[in-house]
């Protein structure tokens, strides 16, 4: 897998684990409602039985049997009977069971009530739902841009994302039904809210048993979570999607390509979609762009051949300054000088210094201060580096101890130079885009790349045998000469 593609598949995968974190955090306020919603009912059923001195058991008996003659009668009964009974006291309970007035209120207060759970539960995925797809796009727009000027070495200031920008984009509807999200959770709000009533009027007028009401209220709770996940991951997706819409076209990337999950999890649609690259002009989420479905876990990475030049669209840019960005570079330093404008210690690269930005982006002229200054710090900062050896190891097939000896050599160990006085070699800017190359997984391997290694332990080697640097230099360049190397491919 390329690079692009492991940096844009971790960077999806950090946007989807804040949405299954929106999530969580949704799914507490359903089931609030609910207990809510169910301790009302009890409520209901515990004061029948409290009216009529019978057990919760005995009430729910009743119901279930339609022994609780009172809900049998109707208006004619109602008057008949309180006619007779007018100063019997018994008839206040008995009327209070059986008044049409009583049971509507209470019904009426058992909606009001569920309404104001569910609104509230709502209310609670409306704000997190909100809140979750600013904080993706701002997140995800800004790391895309991180990814690929630290990946090409060189970048600009963005500035920060214009918030009338970021409320058209979160406000503006995005699937094929024309509905926002905001639309599309009070719809099922909506819904839920007419089911539930629905059946708590059956529970309520037909003398249904309070245990079957909270069993299907319980599966109506479930059913509008799942719909909840369902719409959490699917705008998580879309405004991931969306993020990096946004920042190729910032960095003027010219195509995009599809990238899929592939397990046994995978849809049709994302498997016949996977690796397949569009114009940026097509990129339009759900046709050519994810998401494709409900929790799709696809992305796109920009897609490039080696001539792609960050450089030409830094040399378009008139306003600003343009920085070398190095590899080891942090998103909390990237967005401190890139976005928050304290670009303080970056090296600055001028337009006369920025050259040829494909294989070797961001690349400085070799002859710069620019290029010197970036190699003091390089050679710094391979001295601090503790996996660069494995991974040159890994990369060419050398022996991790042979390239251990070369860093030893090249970077950790002071010699004589000719002067009696024990110095590093000078830091040169073309050994380090060597070593750069050697180590970095995205960049391809240069034949000058691999003489350099030879030619360092040819020459650490001629040391230990007791010659001077320069005798040992000589007598390796013979056979290993770099700098010709170096030239020729010039």
């Amino acid at each position: 897998m390329s690079y692009w593609k492991k940096r844009f598949e971790a960077l999806e995968a950090a946007s989807n684990k804040y949405g299954i974190e929106t999530y969580r955090k949704i799914e507490p306020a359903f089931d609030s409602a609910f207990r809510q919603i169910e301790s009302e009912i009890t409520l209901w059923y515990e004061r029948l039985a409290k009216n009529n001195g019978v057990t919760m058991q005995e009430a729910r008996q009743w119901l279930n049997a339609n022994e609780l003659k009172e809900f049998q009668w109707d208006v004619q009964e109602y008057i008949k009977y309180g006619r007779e009974n007018a100063i019997n006291q018994q008839w206040i309970k008995e009327l209070e069971n059986a008044s049409a007035k009583y049971h509507i209120s209470r019904l009426e207060a058992l909606k009001v009530r569920t309404q104001q759970a569910v609104e509230v539960a709502f209310g609670n995925e409306l704000d997190e739902v909100d809140a979750m797809v600013k904080k993706i796009f701002t997140n995800d727009y800004y790391h895309s841009i991180y990814e690929m000027q630290k990946g090409f070495n060189i970048g600009w200031e963005i500035g920060q994302i214009d918030e009338r920008k970021l409320e058209k984009i979160v406000s503006s509807p995005w699937a094929t039904d024309g509905k926002h999200f905001s639309e599309r959770i009070w719809n099922s709000r909506t819904q839920l809210v007419s089911e539930l009533h629905n059946q708590l009027t059956r529970t309520c007028i037909l003398g249904k048993p309070p245990d079957d009401a909270i069993k299907a209220i319980s599966k109506k709770f479930n059913t509008s979570k799942n719909q909840a996940g369902r719409l959490v991951m699917t705008e998580q997706a879309y405004f991931h999607s969306v993020a990096q819409q946004e920042a190729f076209k910032e960095l003027d990337v010219e195509e995009f390509e599809v990238v899929a999950t592939l397990d046994n999890l995978t849809s049709e649609i994302c498997q016949e979609m996977d690796g397949k690259h569009f114009p940026m002009k097509d990129y339009e989420p759900g046709v050519t762009a994810p998401p494709f479905h409900p929790w799709c876990r696809s992305v796109t990475v920009p897609y490039f051949d080696d001539e792609f030049s960050l450089g030409e669209r830094a040399a378009r840019d008139e306003d600003g300054e343009t920085y070398y960005v190095p590899a080891d570079m942090t998103y909390p330093e990237w967005k401190k000088a890139m976005v928050d404008g304290d670009a303080e210690g970056l090296i600055v690269v001028s337009s006369d210094d920025t050259i040829n930005m494909g294989a070797l982006s961001g690349a400085l002229n070799p002859n710069s201060v620019e290029a010197s200054k970036h190699a003091v710090r390089y050679y710094e900062s391979v001295r601090k580096m503790s996996t660069d050896c494995e991974a040159i190891s890994k990369k060419t097939g050398y022996e991790r101890s042979f390239v251990q000896d070369v860093k030893n050599h090249l970077f950790m160990t002071k010699h004589d130079l000719g002067n009696n006085t024990l110095e590093y070699f000078f830091p040169d800017y073309e050994i380090a885009q060597s070593w750069q190359r050697l180590m970095d997984s995205k960049m391809k391997i240069q034949p000058h790349d691999l003489i350099l290694l030879e030619h360092e332990h040819a020459e650490f080697l001629y040391m230990k045998q007791g010659m001077t640097q320069a005798q040992a230099h000589q007598k390796a360049e013979k056979k290993y000469n770099y700098a010709k190397a170096l030239k020729e491919r010039k």
